[in-house]
């Protein structure tokens, strides 16, 4: 340690606080501003190195540009004889390091301190800045609650004390960080972003959780091993069974399969606090909770952190209404730390309560949208709920030319992003990307498109790309048509109303087009990953862009949908249920969301769940086809072969005989029911539906695969997969295809189109 004068400029040393690997620090009063103050030195070595001393003072700067209540403040950054010191905010309180010495902590604790500290990171993700270090002695608990997390973005600058084995240092190709709560990139010397401070953070929830570290073993060589190579054991306290998913996701040793960005950790803690527990287990938890308990007499507002904007009105919503009440949505998502749901399926009636609609959508408060038109003009009544009281939040009246739906979007999202600041758990609303005015007409034609598009049925959607198309022509500029062209195509492939090789190529061209357009849309990444990974079988790709959407848009309920879809045609039920969830989070009541719901269960070969979810569904949606396809497909594998043929009937009576795909399962699911005539004559039907327009070998493959003509069901399954049909991304774990699997012919194939699941099921 280097002696130090009695004041450093303005700041007049009162004692040293610490010192280790990152430098010393000290207490010191501001002579200016009359507070108290921390001043970190950094380490000699690092000041040597003029370049490596550039690179802190840079980091430091960028650190000392966030603003945020769980961030440690830095007010200022220089150098004294030649070393680098930072001046921060001096916090009273203990670290977590010295709480958990006490003991272990309670699960409502866990979720309090791991919240604060995910939203921490969210914040610094969103400037660049990646912590390196997250650990126990860099998160300090005030006396009022509220988490500080220190040292942001400095770690890689910090040297080893002489004789350390705790801490790896980092220099080019080196690691950095404490060895207990690195992550497997550090430890690799290989390049890190956010999720390498996810992963920390999941070591220490562990921590918090269990009392100990999931990695800790007798060596640092053996700690390195374990992080490296070996799971952690489970969670086994049935009080914390919450807190297991998300930790154990948080650790997994590849980044990629880890929470895509801190605002996706975040969201899974809260959906995860937000469930209901079982009533013994929720009164132990209370119990624990209050022996740490502080008696309070302040009355807080309740805190909006999550809104639904919805329409309220007696006949069915327009596109103008629609389009408004999704765009207030989207320039809410620019809102930090405030997830907004958006249901594209549903509206209310004028007089519902906004209280029920908040419980249903698990919000914390309704943005309410009453509109109507008269002659040119569109009138609109804006009022924001509480889901705790009933009591208006806001309320604002807007008059303005229907042609201008857009821009009246933005505005009362404006309005509204100032009234959610007041209310704590917001902070600033991100500066709105500056966008080119489109063409108006150009806008109401994209409107008119996605109100189409949002019925899913091919009709729809062919009439939803020529509105799209019109758009484009009316302004070739404009990039959300590019944006609904791109989704539009990849609905028609997926539902088998245009094979694969029609729909990729101009699928592709109009989301490129969309991103060199509008690089802020989350919409074209999730439709080329979806893409990627149904007809391309391109994991790398689609888990790229899906992520990216997901980066782009927190509150965009696609990406993880389709993630979590194509996370379990290679195996990954948990992780894809775990994604699937997250996008139910942000649109609860969309019925295809729901019903994907079950598919990861389907997949596990656990069949009681699936159908229980699936029923769920269909109470409420009784004419969703294929809510009644997935009930089928779950009913067969459970033997329930007459149900299942009911329920495919259904399927076709909705959908019509046209419908291939279900046409297919009819046929197989007649065949499991012993109807084999019946089976072969929705084959000739297919058959010759084949000779007028397309019909994929899939469905054929499955009804053969029903009746055990495994030559036919192999020549039909060589032609789809040569086609790169959609539904052969979940060839390997699909359950109707086992009576194919243990022919000798299917491994190979499989291969052949490199669609070997990482794992058989992880259900």
């Amino acid at each position: 340690m280097t002696s130090l004068p009695e004041s450093l400029g303005p700041y007049r040393i009162l004692s040293l606080i610490g010192a280790g690997g990152m430098g010393e620090v000290y207490l010191a009063d501001d002579t200016r501003l009359a507070r108290r103050v921390a001043i970190k030195i950094l380490p000699d070595a690092g000041s040597r190195d003029s370049d490596a001393k550039r690179r802190m003072l840079r980091e430091a700067r960028a650190v000392a540009a966030l603003d945020h209540p769980n961030v440690c403040t830095i007010y200022e950054v220089g150098e004294h004889d030649g070393r680098p010191y930072i001046v921060m905010q001096y916090i009273e309180g203990e670290t977590l390091f010295e709480r958990l010495e006490q003991g272990r902590l309670a699960p409502a604790e866990c979720f309090d301190i791991a919240m604060q500290v995910c939203s921490a990171l969210d914040e610094a993700h969103s400037h660049g800045v990646v912590h390196r270090d997250i650990k126990p002695p860099n998160i300090v608990l005030t006396p009022r609650g509220q988490v500080k997390v220190l040292d942001f973005g400095l770690a890689k600058f910090a040297e080893p004390m002489d004789g350390s084995t705790d801490v790896l240092m980092s220099r080019p190709g080196v690691v950095t960080g404490t060895a207990p709560y690195m992550s497997p990139e550090q430890l690799r010397g290989a390049p890190v972003d956010g999720r390498t401070d996810i992963f920390s953070l999941g070591v220490v929830m562990y921590e918090m959780a269990t009392g100990f570290r999931p990695f800790d073993r007798d060596s640092a060589v053996q700690t390195i091993t374990a992080i490296l190579f070996e799971d952690p054991a489970p969670i086994r306290d049935e009080d914390f069974a919450p807190l297991g998913p998300i930790i154990r996701r948080a650790l997994a040793k590849e980044p990629a399969k880890r929470y895509a960005t801190a605002a996706m950790f975040l969201e899974a803690l809260r959906h995860a606090k937000n469930r209901p527990v079982s009533r013994t287990r929720k009164m132990r938890t209370e119990e624990m909770a209050a022996t740490r308990a502080k008696p309070t007499t302040s009355r807080q507002k309740p805190v909006v952190d999550s809104v639904a904007v919805v329409a309220f009105a007696d006949e069915d919503v327009d596109y103008v209404v629609q389009g408004l009440v999704e765009g207030i949505a989207s320039a809410l998502s620019d809102v930090r730390r405030l997830r907004v749901v958006a249901p594209s399926t549903a509206r209310y009636a004028s007089d519902a309560d906004p209280r029920r609609v908040a419980k249903e959508l698990n919000v914390a408060a309704v943005v309410g949208v009453r509109a109507r038109t008269t002659d040119a003009d569109l009138h609109v009544d804006v009022d924001l709920i509480s889901a705790a009281d009933g009591s208006s939040l806001f309320s604002s009246k807007y008059t303005r030319p229907a042609r201008h739906v857009a821009a009246l979007a933005e505005s009362i999202a404006t309005d509204l992003s100032e009234r959610l600041r007041a209310r704590g758990a917001t902070t600033t609303r991100r500066a709105p990307k500056k966008k080119r005015s489109a063409d108006t007409e150009a806008q109401h034609l994209y409107l008119k498109g996605r109100f189409q598009w949002i019925k899913r049925h091919p009709e729809a959607v062919k009439q939803a790309i020529n509105l799209f198309q019109l758009s484009v022509e009316q302004d070739p500029m404009f990039a959300l048509p590019y944006a609904g062209l791109a989704d539009a195509f990849v609905m028609l492939g997926f539902m088998q109303a245009l094979p694969p090789r029609e729909v990729l190529p101009k699928l592709k061209a109009a989301a490129r087009r969309a991103i060199e357009l509008d690089p802020n849309l989350p919409d074209p990444h999730a439709t080329l990953g979806y893409a990627a990974g149904l007809f391309e079988w391109d994991w790398e790709t689609a888990q790229r862009e899906l992520e990216e959407a997901m980066r782009i848009s927190p509150n965009y309920p696609w990406a993880p949908h389709w993630l979590g879809l194509l996370s379990c045609g290679r195996g990954e039920t948990r992780r894809g249920l775990e994604l699937i969830e997250l996008g139910q989070s942000l649109d609860p009541l969309s019925p295809i969301i729901n019903i994907a719901a079950g598919i990861p269960l389907y997949i596990a070969r656990r069949y009681d769940d699936a159908i229980a979810r699936y029923r769920a569904v269909l109470e409420t949606e009784t004419s969703f086809a294929p809510g009644h396809y997935y009930l089928a497909m779950a009913l067969e594998q459970r033997g329930d072969h007459d149900e299942a043929v009911h329920h495919h009937e259904k399927t076709i009576e909705i959908a019509g005989p046209a419908a291939s795909l279900y046409m297919g399962a009819l046929a197989h699911s007649y065949a499991l029911a012993g109807r084999t005539a019946d089976a072969e004559r929705i084959i000739g039907e297919m058959l010759a539906m084949s000779a007028q327009r397309y019909v994929s070998k899939y469905n054929l493959a499955i009804a053969y695969s029903g009746l055990h003509r495994i030559d036919d069901a192999f020549a039909a399954l060589e032609e789809g997969l040569a086609e790169h049909n959609a539904w052969l991304w979940f060839l390997p774990v699909e359950p109707r295809f086992n009576p194919l699997r243990d022919d000798a012919r299917f491994a190979p194939m499989v291969r052949k189109y490199g669609l070997e699941p990482v794992i058989e099921t992880d259900g």
